[in-house]
């Protein structure tokens, strides 16, 4: 499965950049929300149809989302996906709805609300007609459909009609009538995720009606299907994402013929809401201000936390200090490029240090650089590090050792208040586990500015060595009628990125689909003539010469550009989508002869040339023999075609599953076949970290991060994913360490991907300021005593692992509550239930001066994307104001929600007693570049489902640490409380 692609699988189965400011890549993600990017045309608009009852809003458009539902802004449904598919699961005859579903249906009038028709038509294989009608006053839902197979033969028809959002329902009692199971009975929604497959996950199936009470009022299911619908756990499964929360209700699988069609009605029947909900009270309170020299620091606060992580590590409590880079002697035979770039990290990411050398009792004065080949070992990339007060020394068996082991010094150093290099002592052995570990990533019409930040801050920093570039959107000079306007790539931004991993010591190899996949060449209305099947556009035909005559030209044009010992030629799911074999001289071969006769083709082009072949697995895989993507059509098809296959094609073995490391059989399947093997993983964590110890364990040769996130890698594309590509640090150090990958449900590596890529609205930094007394204030305790306290999770589901005190929190200092006493600011939101909370805080802050407010916060459910869930107001001395928006995933989420988000950076991460993972985020507020003095800082509800929730607030005076040029420091290597900062 490839996302965004063909498949889907469900439940149950010196450059410009180098220059780029913050807020310039910041810019990047609003434009997800304007979903225009300035001085640029607007994309065209993906169809979208909305009906409107009272306060509930259905929205319908092709999938990734579908249908989804809103009641009173509050998500009911985050999506819905129809896959008809042939058993196993390969090829798909629909999966949708589609573009083409959506901009063909019909919204017209009823006497009683408003009525969307919908026609989903998959080839000439499947229709389905689906009507939806929304009652005038939004308390009821119809929902219809009917669906047909036209080919002879059955095929499996798999529906989520709803991913009903967890906020709305966990925790709360549900009752399923008709229902094979919990027929009857009053039971409640789990509030932590069940796993996949046990008894517990689903929750009811077969019924006629399901009424579950939410935290907004009953909302009731009627079914009236032969087909027995469920309503399942999703929340653990192992084909759903990370940042998704969501119960499945719908099909899990009925299996369809020419003469026996489905058919579903589902009425959905909401509480009466009122739009916008009853008034919130207001309160106000009195805060005192602490100041503190250190209201900021650098300081280590622990070991530092290094990524990947070493191997052998012992930390000494000393730094050594660089007063001065410029004297400093940075020496070794044969170490240029390792001593350049540890010159010029520390030049470009510490400038002001650099600027204002410092006189220091004991400097450091040397460091050596030497190749030596018993270092770590003697293992291929491994490396030494010793550094003490006044020296350091890096030993390392290559060149990419001794870069390593500067990549790491970088991570080792900080920027201390008095202007300092700080470069924490230690020794430091290391070594990675796999050779290959890499990141796929796709070309862009847009500018290789983000590629070459990746390269740089992300792949080049973390010890990745390999980048899989998939460039058949590449604007290639043999077939210029073929360039995509956002797609095409020029040539001279390739070398761009090509010249940056170089640098970094990257191997590229291009990517280029053939066999299926083959939109690229079809989308700009040339070469239909090609197509196996001219409807479907998907894979080429092969026993056309015409086809060879195209794509060998594009193969020697990406040799001459890239110059690469591999060239992977794609070949996954070829026979996923259109009619294989079509073609009268195609259909005298099997699906496997034509994968076959194809391969061998380009194989043995390639050879000609000294380029070896790269390629997707998934076609020589059947059913049994992986967790997924196993789309051979039987096991001795497989095994045929994996006898037939030269021993030099390298397998890329792409699976996406969230299964354990001995389920992943199939590399060592891959290997006995005689193939160098690379594990392909996605983001999911438990895939990433188990496939990383399979590929291990098998001796496979690395890993290859892949990345799915549309064809182009461009502004649009890396906010709308940006949890896709901040899996790239799990994934560097899961290669690296895959003898002992990090536990699944424990990393979280998005705060340093943020880091890296300087998207991080909480920057490193020393500075004094204050701390709010907000005892006044707060209205709720973060402990529950009872399974009715904190918004009825009970002492499971609460906050209460959140320390007390003064604490050092992403390198700012708060001070928290005691959790058993009032200890957080809560505003009125619909989904806290009977609490009476108030809808707006007003707090005075005496005058207390800062350029900067960090407040610490969440919301207690998560909310809609880009909603509005409330806002702060400050009140300055001479009587003007300031205010800030507080949107949804923006800013501010829920502190179950551990999605990347740059302008709510975690600072605190820990679990619940039920073992969920929960976490803290910094707002951090710019007031003035000068310190202003504030009189009031009022919090305000929007009304919307979430509460916020505000545990902490601390100015910062970053102007007067200017002035002073020195600020107090805490004491030394402290036991972290926080995860440290990168500096």
């Amino acid at each position: 499965m490839k996302s965004g692609r063909s498949g889907a699988r469900v439940i149950g189965n010196g450059d410009s950049t180098d220059r780029c400011s913050r807020s310039q890549i910041a810019a990047v993600l609003a434009v997800v929300i304007a979903m225009v990017q300035p001085g640029r045309a607007a994309e065209p608009a993906s169809p979208r149809h909305e009906l409107s009852g009272g306060a509930v809003r259905v929205t319908v458009e092709p999938r990734r989302f579908g249908m989804r539902i809103e009641l009173d802004g509050i998500p009911f449904s985050r999506g819905s996906e129809l896959v008809v598919t042939t058993p196993p699961w390969t090829p798909h005859f629909y999966v949708g709805p589609t573009s083409e579903a959506v901009a063909g249906a019909r919204l017209e009038p009823t006497t009683g609300g408003t009525r969307l028709r919908i026609e989903h038509r998959g080839e000439d294989a499947f229709v389905g007609n689906e009507t939806l009608t929304l009652s005038s006053d939004g308390r009821t839902l119809e929902q219809d459909f009917e669906g047909r197979f036209l080919r002879d033969g059955e095929a499996l028809i798999q529906w989520r009609m709803a991913a009903i959002d967890a906020a709305l329902v966990s925790g709360r009692t549900y009752t399923a009538s008709g229902s094979t199971k919990a027929g009857g009975k009053r039971e409640r929604v789990p509030v932590s995720p069940q796993q996949e497959g046990s008894d517990k996950a689903t929750l009811a199936k077969g019924f006629s009606s399901l009424r579950i009470e939410s935290r907004i009022g009953p909302i009731q299911i009627e079914v009236e299907s032969p087909q027995p619908l469920v309503f399942n756990d999703a929340r653990a499964s192992k084909w759903v994402n990370p940042d998704e929360a969501y119960f499945w209700f719908g099909d899990l699988g009925t299996r369809i013929r020419r003469d026996r069609p489905v058919r579903y009605r589902v009425t959905y029947r909401f509480p009466s809401l009122e739009m916008g909900g009853a008034e919130a009270r207001r309160a106000t309170a009195r805060a005192g201000v602490v100041r503190v020299g250190a209201a900021q620091t650098t300081e280590w606060l622990g070991p530092p936390r290094l990524v990947p992580r070493p191997k052998e590590v012992t930390w000494r409590e000393e730094e050594a200090v660089i007063s001065d880079l410029s004297t400093l002697k940075i020496e070794g035979p044969d170490a240029d490029a390792a001593a350049d770039a540890l010159r010029a990290g520390w030049r470009e990411r510490m400038p002001a240090a650099v600027e204002a050398p410092r006189d220091v009792p004991v400097p450091l004065s040397r460091v050596r650089l030497l190749r030596d080949a018993e270092a770590a070992g003697g293992r291929a990339e491994g490396y030494a590090l010793d550094v003490s007060p006044t020296a350091i020394v890096a030993r390392a068996v290559d060149e990419a050792g001794l870069l390593h082991a500067v990549r790491t010094l970088r991570q080792m150093t900080r920027v201390a208040s008095d202007g300092t290099l700080r470069v924490r002592c230690g020794q430091v052995v290391d070594w990675p586990s796999l050779r290959f570990r890499g990141v796929h990533l796709f070309t862009g019409g847009r500018g290789p500015e983000l590629h070459l930040r990746l390269v740089r801050n992300v792949l080049g920093a973390l010890k990745m060595n390999q980048l899989v570039l998939e460039c058949e959107y590449i604007r290639w000079d043999s077939h210029p009628e073929i360039h995509h306007p956002r797609y095409g790539m020029p040539k001279g931004d390739v070398r761009r990125i090509l010249k940056a991993c170089r640098q970094e010591r990257i191997e590229v190899t291009p990517l280029i689909n053939t066999l299926g996949h083959c939109q690229w060449i079809f989308e700009t209305g040339h070469h239909e003539e090609l197509a196996e099947d001219p409807q479907a556009k998907f894979a080429y035909c092969v026993t056309n010469p015409a086809t060879y005559e195209f794509i060998f030209p594009i193969f020697e044009e990406a040799l001459e550009l890239f110059r690469p010992r591999f060239l992977h030629i794609g070949h996954d799911e070829f026979a996923d989508r259109g009619r294989v074999p079509y073609r009268p001289e195609s259909r005298k071969f099997t699906i496997e002869e034509l994968l076959m006769r194809d391969t061998l083709k380009l194989h043995g082009w390639l050879k000609e040339r000294g380029v070896r072949v790269m390629m997707w697995g998934d076609m020589l895989l059947a059913k049994g023999e992986a967790p997924d993507a196993c789309n051979a059509r039987s096991v001795e098809s497989a095994r045929r075609l994996r006898e037939q296959l030269p021993d030099d094609v390298l397998i890329t073995d792409w699976h996406y599953a969230g299964a354990p490391a001995r389920e992943f059989t199939s590399l060592r399947t891959f290997a006995e076949a005689g193939h160098e093997v690379v594990a392909a993983t996605w983001n999911r964590p438990m895939n990433i970290v188990e496939f990383a110890r399979a590929a291990f364990d098998a001796g496979a040769l690395g890993l290859l991060q892949t990345t799915w996130a549309g064809y182009s890698l461009d502004d649009e594309s890396f906010a709308n994913e940006l949890h896709q590509y901040a899996a790239y640090v799990l994934a560097a150090d899961a290669a690296w360490n895959a003898d002992r990958p990090p536990p699944a449900d424990v990393a979280d590596p998005s705060w340093r991907f943020l880091d890296l890529m300087g998207l991080s609205s909480l920057k490193a930094g020393n500075a004094p300021g204050w701390m709010a007394e907000l005892g006044d204030a707060f209205n709720l305790t973060r402990a529950a005593s009872d399974a009715r306290g904190w918004f009825g999770f009970g002492p499971a589901g609460d906050l209460s692992a959140l320390p007390a005190g003064d604490l050092w929190l992403g390198g700012v200092r708060f001070r928290v509550a005691e959790g058993r006493q009032s200890s957080v600011i809560a505003l009125h939101g619909k989904l806290a239930g009977d609490l009476r909370l108030p809808g707006e805080v007003a707090v005075d802050l005496n005058g207390a001066s800062c350029t900067k407010l960090v407040i610490l916060q969440a919301t207690n459910f998560r909310g809609a994307a880009a909603a509005k869930v409330g806002d702060y107001e400050l009140e300055l001395e001479d009587g003007s104001k300031r205010s800030i928006e507080l949107r949804y995933g923006r800013n501010i989420v829920a502190y179950d929600d551990l999605t990347a988000v740059p302008d709510a950076p975690v600072v605190w991460q820990g679990r619940t007693t039920s073992g969920a993972r929960v976490a803290l985020r910094a707002l951090v507020w710019t007031v003035d570049e000068h310190s202003r003095s504030i009189q009031r800082l009022t919090m305000r509800s929007s009304g919307a489902g979430p509460s916020v929730l505000v545990f902490a607030i601390t100015g910062l005076s970053e102007d007067e640490a200017s002035e002073a040029g020195e600020v107090a420091e805490p004491p030394a290597l402290k036991r972290p409380l926080n995860r440290p900062r990168l500096n």
